[in-house]
C-alpha cells in the first residue's frame, strides 16, 4: 500500500509541476528534481526510492534520449560549417575545462574524461524549447545552435560507452568495439528501411499500430544493445534519430511526446531527486566547493566558446555571449550520461551529487539569462498612420505585393522564419513572432496603425489577435479574414470588416455560371 501511495504522490507531482511552468514558460526539469529530493530518503523522508519507481524511471530516461534523437530529425542543417565551427570550438573548451577540473581535484583519468564530455553536452529538447521560446534567439541564432547540440550531445553519448570500456581487458574492449560497430553499421542500413515498410503497410489502419512498432522497436533495440554492452541511452538516441526519418506525421510523435514527457521522463527527473543525498553539500565543505567550481567551470567554458565562435564568425559581442549562454542547460543528455556513468562505477557519490545540483541550478538560471541578453530592439523607425498585416500566408503574401506597389508603410508579422527573411531581402518591415502575443503587436507599433489585416489561418489566433489589437488602438480600422459565418459571428464586435474568401468564390462561381446559362438561352 505505502508502494501505492508513493507512487500516486510522484504521479501527482509530474503532473502538476509541468502544468505549472508550462504557464511560465519554464522548463520544469529543476522542479521535478527538487520534488524528488525534497519527498525522498535525504529529504523529509515522505517515500522511498524502490525497484517499482526505479524501473519506471529508466524507461522514462530511455524515452527522454530517444525523444531526443527523434528531435534530431526535425534539425535542418542547412549551412553546415556554422554548425560544425560551434561543435570544434565550443566543444573543445568544454571538454579541457571539465578535464582540466578534474585534474585540478586529483579525481581519476576517467572520470576527469567523462566530466569533460559531460560539461561538453549539453540538452536537445531544453534547448529547443528555448531557442524556439526566444523568438530572437531562433531568428539569429536556430539554424546553428540546435544543429550544433545534436552533434554535441551524440558526441557525448559515444564517448560515454567509450569510457566505460576502458576498464576492460583489451580483447573485450576489441570485441565490443566490433559487434558495436556490426550493431551500428545494421541498423543505419536497416531501421530505416524497415520502418518504411511498415508505416507504408499500415497507413490506412488504426494509429495504434505505429505506436506499437515503435515501442517494440525501441525495447528490442535497447535489448540488443545490452547483449553486446553498449550503453542503452546510446541505443536509444540512435532509434529516435533513425525513426525519425521514416516516422508518418506529426501525430505519431505526438503520442511518443505524451508517454514521455506526459508520464514516464517526469518519473525519471523525480526518481533522480530521490537517489540525490543533497546532505553532501552541507555535511562536506570540500562538496559544495566543487559543486560552485563546477558550475562556474561550466558557465564559463560555454561563454568562452561562445566568444571564440563569435570571434570567427564576425558577430559583435551581444551575440557571442547569447550563442554561448543558450548552449548552458545541462539536462536531457549530462543528466542522462551522469547517470550511466554513476551506475558504471565511474563517479562517487560526491560528483554525481556535484552534477545534478549543477545541472538544476544552471537549467533556473538560463531562461532569464537567455531573455535579458536577447531583447531585440524595436523597428529601427517610427511609424504612424501605418497598415499591419498579420499573417503571410496566401492572402498576405498577395497583398503584401500590392501594398509595396503601393508606397505605403506597413508592418508584417509571420511566424514562419523563411517567410520572415524573404520578406526582409525585399526590404519590407518584417517581423518574426505570434501575431496574436501583444508584445509583438506592440513591436508592430499597431497602437499607431490606421488599417490592420488580420489573415491568420486559425480561428482562435484571430480571435485573441482582434481583442488585443482593440486593447491597445480602439480606433484603427480592422479587416479579417473568415473561413466560415460561425467565425463571423465570434468576430463581431471587435472587427470592421470581414472577408470570407470562400464565400467570394462561390458567388463568382455561380455569377459567371448564371451569365453562361443566359448566355445559351439567349441564343436558344
Amino acid at each position: 500500500m505505502e508502494d501505492v501511495v508513493g507512487f500516486a504522490l510522484i504521479v501527482m507531482l509530474g503532473l502538476a509541476i509541468p502544468e505549472a511552468f508550462h504557464r511560465i514558460r519554464m522548463t520544469p526539469i529543476p522542479l521535478l528534481v527538487i520534488a524528488g529530493i525534497l519527498i525522498g530518503p535525504y529529504g523529509l523522508g515522505i517515500i522511498e526510492r524502490y525497484p517499482g519507481i526505479e524501473f519506471l524511471g529508466r524507461l522514462g530516461l530511455l524515452f527522454l534520449v530517444f525523444i531526443a534523437g527523434l528531435e534530431v530529425h526535425e534539425t535542418t542543417f542547412k549551412n553546415k560549417r556554422e554548425p560544425f565551427t560551434l561543435v570544434l570550438l565550443s566543444g573543445y573548451v568544454c571538454f579541457m575545462g571539465g578535464f582540466m577540473l578534474g585534474m585540478v581535484y586529483h579525481l581519476p583519468i576517467v572520470t576527469s574524461l567523462l566530466l569533460g564530455a559531460i560539461l561538453m553536452s549539453s540538452s536537445v529538447a531544453e534547448i529547443i524549447s528555448i531557442v524556439n521560446a526566444t523568438r530572437t534567439v531562433k531568428e539569429r541564432f536556430g539554424t546553428v545552435i540546435i544543429p550544433a547540440i545534436v552533434v554535441l550531445d551524440g558526441a557525448s553519448l559515444i564517448f560515454l560507452s567509450i569510457l566505460i570500456k576502458l576498464r576492460e581487458p583489451f580483447w573485450e574492449m576489441l570485441l565490443f568495439i566490433v559487434l558495436a560497430g556490426v550493431f551500428l553499421s545494421v541498423s543505419f542500413w536497416a531501421v530505416p528501411k524497415i520502418g518504411r515498410w511498415f508505416f507504408q503497410q499500415t497507413k490506412k489502419r488504426a494509429a495504434e499500430h505505429e505506436m506499437r512498432f515503435i515501442i517494440a522497436f525501441l525495447v528490442v533495440m535497447v535489448a540488443i544493445s545490452e547483449l553486446i554492452d553498449l550503453p542503452s541511452i546510446v541505443t536509444a538516441f540512435m532509434a529516435g534519430m533513425l525513426l525519425g526519418e521514416v516516422l508518418p506525421g506529426e501525430k505519431s510523435l505526438a503520442k511518443i511526446h505524451a508517454i514521455g514527457y506526459g508520464f514516464l521522463i517526469p518519473i525519471f527527473f523525480i526518481d533522480l531527486g530521490l537517489g540525490m543525498n543533497v546532505r553532501l553539500l552541507i555535511q562536506n565543505w570540500s562538496v559544495l566547493v566543487f559543486t560552485i567550481t563546477l558550475i562556474l567551470t561550466l558557465m564559463t567554458t560555454k561563454i568562452l566558446g561562445g566568444l571564440i565562435y563569435g570571434t570567427v564568425q564576425r558577430m559583435d559581442v551581444r551575440d557571442s555571449l547569447v550563442t554561448g549562454v543558450v548552449l548552458w542547460p545541462p539536462l536531457s543528455a549530462t543528466l542522462a550520461a551522469t547517470t550511466v556513468g554513476w551506475e558504471a562505477g565511474l563517479l562517487t557519490q560526491d560528483v554525481f551529487v556535484a552534477i545534478i545540483t549543477m545541472a538544476v541550478v544552471i537549467a533556473l538560471v538560463t531562461p532569464f539569462a537567455v531573455r535579458i541578453l536577447s531583447r531585440k530592439e524595436p523597428l529601427k523607425r517610427n511609424l504612424a498612420e501605418h497598415i499591419v498585416v498579420l499573417g503571410c500566408g496566401r492572402v498576405g503574401s498577395r497583398l503584401v505585393d500590392v501594398l509595396i506597389e503601393s508606397n505605403e508603410d506597413f508592418v508584417v508579422i509571420d511566424r514562419d522564419l523563411g517567410t520572415v527573411d524573404a520578406l526582409r531581402h525585399r526590404w519590407v518591415d518584417a517581423i518574426y513572432g505570434d501575431a496574436a502575443d501583444p508584445h509583438t503587436l506592440h513591436e508592430a507599433q499597431v497602437e499607431r496603425a490606421k488599417i490592420v489585416i488580420v489573415a491568420l489561418p486559425e480561428t482562435t489566433d484571430t480571435l485573441i489577435a482582434v481583442k488585443n489589437i482593440r486593447k491597445l488602438n480602439k480606433r484603427c480600422y480592422i479587416i479579417a479574414r473568415i473561413h466560415d459565418a460561425k467565425e463571423g459571428e465570434q468576430l463581431k464586435g471587435y472587427v470592421d470588416h470581414l472577408i470570407q474568401p470562400e464565400k467570394l468564390s462561390a458567388l463568382d462561381i455561380v455569377w459567371r455560371t448564371l451569365h453562361l446559362l443566359g448566355a445559351e438561352s439567349d441564343k436558344t
